[in-house]
């Protein structure tokens, strides 16, 4: 979760917390954002041929609004928010922004990467994991 600091700030919609059931860790960058329903409308209509959960729409119609780097490891999502021309990021691209930026050092984002690869639920080639351990050099 430290990981995360590498963010000035980060933009949570209610809407993912209550899909997540999860608790936020008390991180200073991060801000829940409310999003209502009529306020989501033209997302949803830009969006309609995405299958998104309502979490994922209301993260992006919030990416769009403030012009802010989209996080997600959901290819449909990605997909999403490419033709919106949002700039998107999975959690690879978190590690190796840490690492660029210092948090972390090169042993500590290739140990990172290597257990995404082979302890995480995500979609993980090998060619995948070769090229993020090379943004490393």
């Amino acid at each position: 979760m430290r990981l995360l600091n590498v963010l000035e700030e980060i933009f949570i919609p209610q809407k993912v917390i209550e899909e997540a059931g999860c608790i936020i860790l008390p991180l200073k960058n991060i801000k829940i954002i409310f999003i209502n329903e009529t306020e989501i409308k033209e997302t949803k209509e830009i969006l309609k041929e995405f299958i998104l959960h309502p979490g994922e729409l209301h993260a992006l119609h919030l990416a769009r609004k403030l012009n802010v780097l989209f996080l997600t490891d959901d290819l449909e999502a990605r997909d999403a928010a490419i033709s919106q021309n949002i700039e998107v990021h999975g959690t690879l691209g978190v590690v190796i922004l840490a690492y660029k930026r210092g948090l972390i050092d090169k042993e500590e984002a290739k140990k990172s990467i290597q257990q995404l690869y082979w302890n995480s639920s995500l979609f993980l080639t090998p060619f995948i994991v070769e090229e993020a351990l090379r943004l490393l050099e």
